[in-house]
Order: C-alpha cells, then sequence, then structure tokens
C-alpha cells in the first residue's frame, strides 16, 4: 500500500493564540445546529498544552500520528491516520502533539458560540 500525503498548500492556516505549534482552519460553521468543522494542524516533535475539551469532539486523523500525552508527560495513546475517534465534553485532560511528518486532523465541534 502506497503512503500518500495530505496537501495543505492551498489552506489558509491560523496559529492559534500563542501556540507557535498549532494552526488551524475554520471549514464550516453550522449556526442553527452550532457545529463548526475545524482543521488542525499539528508540528512534528511537538507538544500543545494541556487541555480539557468543553465540547463534544469528532476527530479524524488526515496525516501522521496523532499522539495524546498524560499529565505527567506520558504517552497516553497513538491514533492513526485514518482512526476517527468521538469524544463527550470534559474528556479527560491531555496534551497533543505529532511525530515524523506530523498531524493533520479534522475536528467536529458542537458546542454553543457567540457570533461577533
Amino acid at each position: 500500500m502506497s503512503e500518500h500525503v495530505f496537501d495543505d498548500s492551498i489552506i489558509t492556516w491560523h496559529r492559534l493564540g500563542d501556540f507557535e505549534h498549532l494552526h488551524y482552519s475554520i471549514l464550516a460553521l453550522d449556526e442553527n445546529s452550532r457545529i463548526a468543522d475545524v482543521l488542525f494542524k499539528f508540528a512534528a516533535n511537538e507538544r500543545i498544552v494541556l487541555h480539557r475539551h468543553k465540547a463534544h469532539n469528532n476527530t479524524f486523523v488526515v496525516q501522521g500520528e496523532h499522539r495524546l500525552y498524560k499529565p505527567d508527560g506520558s504517552l497516553k495513546e497513538v491514533r492513526a491516520v485514518g482512526s476517527m475517534t468521538s469524544s463527550a465534553p470534559g474528556y479527560r485532560a491531555s496534551s497533543r502533539g505529532r511525530r515524523r511528518s506530523g498531524c493533520h486532523h479534522s475536528v467536529q465541534h458542537s458546542r454553543r458560540w457567540r457570533t461577533l
């Protein structure tokens, strides 16, 4: 089986706050259902801040490995390319990162948001 590389060159990426290793692109917002479809990109061999999700998540790994770490820094889980997970709000805190060529993953967040 040949390995395919996800070409993200035409995607407009935005850095999330002061997190140098985390970028996102909003794909769709459904105000009636209050659902956001977002693509995230993590830099290879880096971790982001420990966090807890406040909204339901459906996550699909597009490229690389999605690595989750426990609060003590030990590896908790590795999600391979093509894997899909669904997590309820308040899911245990973890930090995330990627190895090798990194990770792109698509996330669908179901949550209330305010229109600015």
